[in-house]
This record gives structure tokens, sequence and C-alpha cells, in this order.
């Protein structure tokens, strides 16, 4: 097949660390002929293909990532534009028979309803991002006033862009039934679980390697340590995750890496220049190959997430531990499924973001447990249900392919 992959989100190339490259080095794998198109902030719009045969289009975008909301949305609205032309241009002669599209604020609505027209073609959408409604319980949008009308802007562009589409996937079964409530006109069977995967990399140190990274970066080696890794923002409900460390700051057993960034890494940075939280340690982004090592080198993996959420998000960073083997605590709002999915599996455990008494219990629970035992059934989990292949066979299942 000639495969269309539309991203809002920079891919260098399929070889890239990220789990639509991953996904699309799939496709790739079984011989389709894939285009994907990517943004450009900092450089040149350019095409390519890289060594797994895959066509990059790259096509200048301005800032559509970390800058303000009115910016945010006029250089979407203009990327869509830019995409139809670089396409048709980068891909004169090819007819598509599927485009893929990973919505994130429900953009290239309209460079999938060319397409789509313009070639015949089956339409997946794969959903990472409930947008508007996840803006709604930050409270970035409201119902009402200026980001009112930005919401039922996009409110119409989600009902528009769903009926669209062929086939919806979804990162659990309880963002399925959050889209069947919400979406009532939608066929039932439209909608369908497409978890979050990457392909399998058995990253599994020796006792020396993991050593000689907790050295390298002052990480106690006899203590368990609970690390977190990735945004550090308002989703992440920050003033929980302090309140939590503060009551732990006695607990000789324990150590709390943290590595990310975000909007909200300053409070945390403030909290650790403040306090006399011995077992804490927070850290800027790492090297990509560091920080894999460096989760190996971890006990437990740390999930947070807002209880103020209403939209059931499954953070993709729960793979990144899987994958090193480690099993997970998911602090979450009680809408998501994500803690529920990993208990239900044997790998970790789950509490409400909202009571520090339970997360010290689980913590308790974890040091009492065998966390290596548990972290491999997190891997044979993975390696069943989230890899790239389970992903591709799904996608092309759900089409009818």
């Amino acid at each position: 097949m000639n495969i269309l992959f539309l991203s809002i989100y920079e891919i260098k190339d399929s070889n890239s660390k990220y789990i639509y490259a991953d996904l699309i080095k799939e496709f790739a794998r079984h011989n389709h002929k894939i285009f994907v198109v990517t943004p450009v902030t900092n450089g040149k719009a350019e095409d390519y293909v890289d060594n797994n045969g895959v066509h990059i289009i790259r096509v200048e975008s301005g800032t559509i990532q970390k800058t303000n909301k009115i910016k945010k949305a006029l250089n979407l609205m203009l990327f869509d534009n830019k995409v139809i032309n670089a396409v048709n241009k980068c891909a004169k002669g090819v007819k598509f028979d599927l485009i893929f599209t990973m919505v994130a604020n429900l953009s290239l609505y309209k460079t999938t309803k060319y397409f789509k027209k313009k070639h015949k073609a089956l339409v997946y959408m794969s959903i990472k991002d409930i947008l508007p409604h996840n803006a709604l319980d930050m409270g970035m949008l409201t119902k009402k006033g200026l980001y009112g009308l930005i919401y039922h802007y996009y409110r119409r562009q989600e009902i528009a862009y769903y009926k669209l589409v062929d086939k919806i996937g979804c990162m659990s079964e309880a963002n399925c039934e959050f889209i069947r409530k919400l979406n009532p006109y939608l066929p039932k069977d439209k909608i369908e679980v497409q978890y979050n995967s990457i392909e399998p990399i058995d990253f599994n140190l020796t006792q020396e390697d993991k050593e000689t990274m907790r050295k390298k970066y002052g990480i106690p080696l006899d203590k368990k340590v609970f690390v977190y890794g990735g945004n550090l923002g308002k989703p992440q409900g920050i003033p929980f995750i302090i309140n939590c460390l503060n009551a732990n700051k006695d607990n000789r057993d324990v150590f709390f890496l943290i590595v990310g960034s975000g909007t909200e890494y300053g409070k945390l940075e403030e909290f650790c220049n403040n306090s006399n939280c011995s077992n804490v340690k927070l850290m800027k982004a790492l090297p990509r190959e560091d920080y894999d090592k460096m989760i190996g080198a971890c006990d437990v993996g740390l999930i947070f997430l807002d209880y103020s959420f209403t939209v059931p998000n499954f953070p993709s960073r729960l793979l990144a531990y899987m994958q090193a083997k480690l099993p997970v605590l998911a602090c979450t709002d009680i809408n998501t499924d994500v803690g529920k999915f990993i208990e239900s599996r044997n790998f970790g455990w789950w509490c409400a973001s909202n009571s520090v008494e339970d997360f010290n219990k689980c913590v308790q629970l974890a040091l009492n447990s065998d966390c290596k035992a548990m972290g491999q059934v997190g891997y044979e989990c993975m390696l069943t249900e989230f890899s790239t292949l389970s992903s591709y066979e799904v996608i092309l299942k759900g089409l009818n392919l």
C-alpha cells in the first residue's frame, strides 16, 4: 500500500526514538511505501528517503510546540495548507491507499479531508490527546468567553474529524468509552483500542551497568530508587508530587529521581532547593542513551496525573518503564484506567492522586515486593500487547485490509 502518515511532531527519520517512528518502521518492514509529513520549526523544508526506504517530507511550520495558544492555533491553520502543497509536490503521481493521522490539537483536518477525497483513501485516526476536553480539565480553555470560542471551534472540528475517518484507535478501553459517550452519533464499532506501541528493545542492564549509572549521576546504591521521567507540567499535578516527596523526606529506604522538563519544573526546583529532602534528585532532560540506561538502573517507575482530569489519559511513558523492566506506581485521577491495567497485569500499584497517605502505602508495598520479578511481568506484557507489530495488526484488521 501507499500510506500517508501525518504528524505535527517532528520526526527526522523512522529510526527516531518516538512511538510513531517505531510504528512507521513497522509498516516499512512489511514493504509498504510510506510518506511521512512532519513539521520543521527551525530549519528548511525538505524531502528525502531515509535508510528504511521511508519518504520524509519536512514542512516549515513555525512554532507549534511550547508557545502561546493563539500563535500555536494560527501556525497550525497555516500548516494545513502548506502540507497539502508539499505532498502534492513531493508525492506527485502517488495514489494513497491509507492515511494515518496522528491527532493532536485536531490539526490537519483539512489535509486529511483533501487527500481522502482525492485518493478515495481509508483513514485511520490514532487519538493520543483527547482535545479540547483535556484543555478544559486543565483550565486552559473554558466553555464561555474568548477561550470558549476556541473550545467550541475545536469541538466542531472534533465532530467533523470523527465523522470523516474510517476508524478511530484509542489508547485504552476507558478512552473508547469516553469517545462513545461524548459522540453517540458514531457507530460503536468505529472505535477500537489501539495501544501506544514501541519496537521492543531489551535494555537489560547488568548489575555493574546499574551501579555505573547510579554513580555517574550521584544516585545511592543502597536504596530503592523510584524514578519519574517525562513532562513536568500542569497535567502531572506538581503540588501533589511535592506533597508526596515531602511526606517521605525521612524515609531512609527510598530515593526519588525526577528527570524532565516543563512549565512546572520551577516549582519542583524551588522545593528541592528550599527543603531538606536529602532523598530527592531533580534533573533536566538527559541525552536519550543515558536516559534509557538511567531508567533501567532504577527500581520503580512513577506515573503522575492531576486528580482533576475527567478525560481518561493513558500516558505513553508507561512503555519506557515496561521496556526497562520496572514495576510501575501510578498516581492518577479516578477516570483513567491506566492504574487498573497495571494492577490487573500484576506489574504495579495504583493510588488516587489526591491521597498522600495512599501513595505512602503503595511505596511500602513496593519496598516489600520483588520488583525485579514484577518488572519482568510488565516487560512480557509489553511484548504481547504494546509492540508495534500488535498495533500494525490492529490497524489493518480494523480497516479490513
